[in-house]
Order: structure tokens, then C-alpha cells, then sequence
């Protein structure tokens, strides 16, 4: 029959059937259709879900995959603040402790001007400075100062020291890295020591520097008397012979006089070396007691008795062990003097930053061993006064040497 059905359809298909064959084959096709037809009925109906089946499975599956991705999302923030967190919270610790571990270690190896160690309240900047300068730097009174802590022992340093010839205070700003300062010495200081190193140099000066200082004296005073007599000058004096302190009060006594002025003494030179040269570095001390800065704070009063020199007048009990006023003075400087070197011998640190040595510890000991064996003795001194006043000292008192540090119009004037 298949076969029989095969040899009709291909007939059909060459269009050599004949009638009977075509409605056969016709018949068979229309047969097939009705067939297919109900297949995909029956599959659609059984197999296939209906639309609004169709449309939730989507969403669910939608829905499904929203909810894992958010999951996801969830879980990799979670991970990644952890991550920040955990990131920043090792930089702040590295941080805190470079900053307030490693960088204190690091400036206690290092000169501390913010250092509280001295006294109760002021910086040690204060008191360093404030000695040093009467010490070192005639004609100037250290005021006050501040020192800014940049960590690692880096220091900013603002200093206001006086001019007590012209009375103007002058500004400074230096640095300080690990013990060293940097710059000039002038950074700190308006003067250089350097400024007035001819200035009492020696005992006994060979004949061709005595010839020179001789010379430069007399034309020292030559400009001297040719200025006008009310001008006012600042001088440093040079005694033919060194003075005791109490010889030396009694001649500034003998020219204040304040009805006119009088002279005004404001450094006084101590002989701190017994060779034809002193040190490179002149040190003595401001007899007066209203220069510079002053506070009820005070280092070690045991350790450094007098450091203050108003002090001393303060203390009345002292006073009658002396026959005279001028004596008592004298043992007052004398303590103050000393009082200087020690505190300055004990502060090494200091001294190391200014001059990038060791030895000035070594030097300020061999002064106060100096002054110790042959006693305390001034070489000369920086005086202010009215030319007329000056020229009449100069001329009474053993003076072999003069150099002018300052003048100007008058005592008034800046």
C-alpha cells in the first residue's frame, strides 16, 4: 500500500497521475493537515503555559536574579568598607605613631628651646637666650621669644631682643634642625661678637699692635671732638690696666650724674684669660638692673644664685656684711657673673647649637676656673653718654682704647 502510495505521489509530482490518482493523493494531503492541526492544538494546550503563566514565571525569574545581584553587591560594599576601613585606620595608627612616638624620641636626642626644664613656666629658649645675650651680646637685652615645634626635632624660633642704645626692639627668626641652627649667627643675634673683638685684647700688646691701637685711638678721639659735644654715643672703653669690680663701681659712680645724665654703663667685660689674646668670644655682664625682661620665674636659685641680678638687691641681709655699697655691689656681680657660666656650662646642648662644637662648654668652664683662681676683674667696658660727658671721662680715667659703636643726634633721638 505504501509503495502503491509512493508511485501515486510521484506521478503527482511529474503530473502524469491520472484523475483517479490526483484525488486520491489530494485526499491523503487534506488528511495530513487535519492531522498536523490537531498535533499543534494538543501541544499548545498540554506543553506551552498560558500568557499570564508566561509573565509571572519572567518576573520570578527577574525578580530571582535581582535579589542575587543585590546580595552580591552587598557582600563585595561590605568587604570593601571593611577593606577602607581596615586601611585608614593603619595609616592613622602609622600616623599617631611617627607623630607622637617616633617624633618626641627623635627632638629628645636634640637642643628642646620648648623645653619646660629650666624654670616653672618659660621655655628654656627664655632663660638660654636671656643669659647668653646679657653674657655675649653688649648693648642688647633679650625680651622674650617663641619656639614652634615642627616635629622630628625641627624648631621655629621668634626672638625679640632690645637695642638699649636706641631702646627699639628688634625682631629674629632663626631655625633650629636636630641641635643645629641654621643661618648666621646674625639670624639669632642683631650683633656679631667679631663687631668689638679688638676690644680689650690683651695685658700686654706687643709694640706694633700697641703703635696701631695707639693710633687708632687718637683718631678715634679726634672724630670724637669734632662731632657736636650734645651728640650721643655708645663706646667701648678699654682700661690701661684691668679693674676690680668694686674699683669699677666706685668710677661709674663718680659719673652719675643725673641731674645732666650722668654716664650710663651698660656691659662691663670680665678678663676670663691670662694669655696676651682672651678668647674669641668677649663675655661680662649689664650692671643695671631695669634692661631687658624680667620674671618671677627662675631656674635653680641654689644651682644659680643671683642669675637675676635684682635679686640680689632684694636681699637686705647681705648688705651689712659689707662696709660699703660699693662692695656689696661688687659681690653681687661677682655671684651673677658666675651664676652665668655655670648655667651655661650646664646647658651644653644650647651651646652646641649655636656654635656647632663642644668646646664652648669647655671654654665658658675654663672662665669660671679663670675667675675663680685669680678672681673677678673687668678689662673695659661699653658705656653711653653725651660726647662732652664721654670725652670728659676718657680723659680722666686710664684709658688706652676707644671704639665707637653707635651714635647718634642726641639721647632722645632713635
Amino acid at each position: 500500500m505504501n509503495s502503491d502510495f509512493l508511485n501515486i505521489l510521484e506521478k503527482y509530482k511529474n503530473n502524469t497521475a491520472t484523475n483517479e490518482e490526483i484525488k486520491i493523493v489530494e485526499s491523503e494531503i487534506e488528511k495530513n493537515k487535519a492531522i498536523n492541526e490537531y498535533l499543534a492544538d494538543t501541544f499548545d494546550e498540554h506543553f506551552l503555559p498560558l500568557d499570564n503563566e508566561t509573565d509571572c514565571y519572567a518576573e520570578d525569574d527577574i525578580n530571582d536574579n535581582i535579589k542575587e545581584i543585590e546580595n552580591v553587591k552587598k557582600t563585595m560594599n561590605s568587604k570593601f568598607r571593611k577593606i577602607i576601613v581596615s586601611s585608614v585606620a593603619i595609616v592613622l595608627a602609622v600616623l599617631m605613631l611617627v607623630f607622637y612616638v617616633v617624633s618626641p624620641l627623635v627632638g629628645k636626642m636634640y637642643y628642646n628651646p620648648s623645653l619646660v626644664s629650666q624654670g616653672e613656666h618659660h621655655k628654656d629658649l627664655y632663660f638660654d637666650m636671656r643669659v647668653f645675650t646679657e653674657l655675649s651680646i653688649p648693648g642688647y637685652a633679650y625680651v622674650n621669644g617663641m619656639a614652634g615645634d615642627l616635629g622630628f626635632g625641627k624648631y621655629d624660633i621668634y626672638m625679640v631682643q632690645k637695642n638699649l642704645f636706641t631702646k627699639v626692639n628688634e625682631n629674629s627668626i632663626g631655625h633650629i634642625i636636630r641641635g643645629k641652627r641654621i643661618g648666621m649667627y646674625e639670624d639669632f643675634f642683631m650683633r656679631s661678637f667679631y663687631f668689638y673683638n679688638d676690644f680689650g685684647s690683651s695685658r700686654q700688646m706687643e709694640a706694633d699692635i700697641e703703635e696701631f691701637t695707639d693710633m687708632t685711638y687718637k683718631r678715634t678721639i679726634n672724630d670724637l671732638k669734632t662731632t657736636s659735644k650734645t651728640a650721643y654715643a655708645s663706646l667701648f672703653v678699654s682700661f690701661e690696666n684691668d679693674i676690680s669690680l668694686e674699683s669699677f663701681e666706685l668710677m661709674r659712680r663718680d659719673y652719675l650724674s643725673y641731674s645732666q645724665g650722668g654716664l650710663d654703663f651698660k656691659w662691663v667685660g670680665i678678663r676670663i684669660d691670662n694669655e696676651s689674646q682672651i678668647n674669641d668670644q668677649r663675655i661680662g655682664f649689664n650692671p643695671n638692673l631695669n634692661d631687658g625682661s624680667t620674671t618671677s620665674d627662675r631656674p635653680d636659685p641654689e644651682k644659680y644664685p643671683y642669675l637675676s641680678l635684682i635679686d640680689y638687691m632684694d636681699d637686705s641681709i647681705l648688705m651689712e656684711k659689707f662696709g660699703t655699697y660699693e662692695g656689696y655691689l661688687a659681690n653681687g656681680y661677682e655671684i651673677h657673673f658666675k651664676s652665668m657660666l655655670k648655667y651655661l656650662i650646664n646647658s651644653p646642648e644650647f651651646t652646641q647649637m649655636l656654635f656647632y662644637s663642644k668646646s664652648k662648654t669647655e671654654d665658658y668652664q675654663n672662665a669660671l676656673n679663670y675667675v675663680e683662681e685669680n678672681g673677678v676683674n673687668t678689662y673695659g667696658a661699653l658705656v653711653y653718654g653725651t660726647v662732652e660727658e664721654l670725652l670728659v671721662f676718657i680723659e680722666n680715667e686710664n684709658i688706652n682704647n676707644v671704639l665707637i659703636d653707635d651714635i647718634k643726634v642726641s639721647k632722645y633721638s632713635r
